[in-house]
């Protein structure tokens, strides 16, 4: 029902405005990206549990350890590969250590400047794959963990 170029920025389901958006060009050969939504047949679901407890005598400290899994379940009729994308938290604080105590799989990079970890997993059909990392925070005992 919406007849327009491609570069005009508006999406429609049926007759209601559903948001907006640019959809750029390429060569031949060329990849391009499309934001088409969630897909039903693939489940993600991440979760994370964090441990506290505070170490030493006189120069307490407080260190928290956070485990990431992330389940993703293929219900589609064929294998899918994606890209799993996923950070370590970064400080600029001399007092705040962040270190990734492990990963499995093991990712496919780890970007040191930002923290991002990328797997890229084939799940096959009917299958579920499950991503799991882990990392500690430590700090001066009594400090609030926030989030910028």
């Amino acid at each position: 029902r919406l007849a327009c170029p491609l570069d005009v920025p508006h999406h429609v389901i049926g007759d209601e405005f559903a948001g907006e958006g640019r959809l750029n060009t390429t060569g031949p050969r060329g990849r391009i990206e499309l934001p088409l939504g969630s897909d039903e047949d693939i489940k993600v679901v991440r979760t994370v549990v964090s441990h506290t407890k505070t170490e030493g005598w006189l120069n307490k400290s407080d260190r928290t350890r956070y485990e990431v899994a992330i389940e993703i379940g293929n219900y589609k009729k064929k294998a899918i590969q994606l890209d799993v994308v996923d950070q370590v938290p970064r400080s600029e604080h001399e007092d705040i250590r962040v270190e990734l105590d492990e990963a499995s799989p093991k990712p496919e990079s780890m970007r040191k400047d930002d923290g991002v970890l990328t797997w890229r997993v084939t799940i096959q059909p009917g299958k579920t794959s499950t991503i799991k990392f882990a990392y500690t925070i430590k700090r001066p005992a009594g400090w609030e963990l926030r989030q910028w």
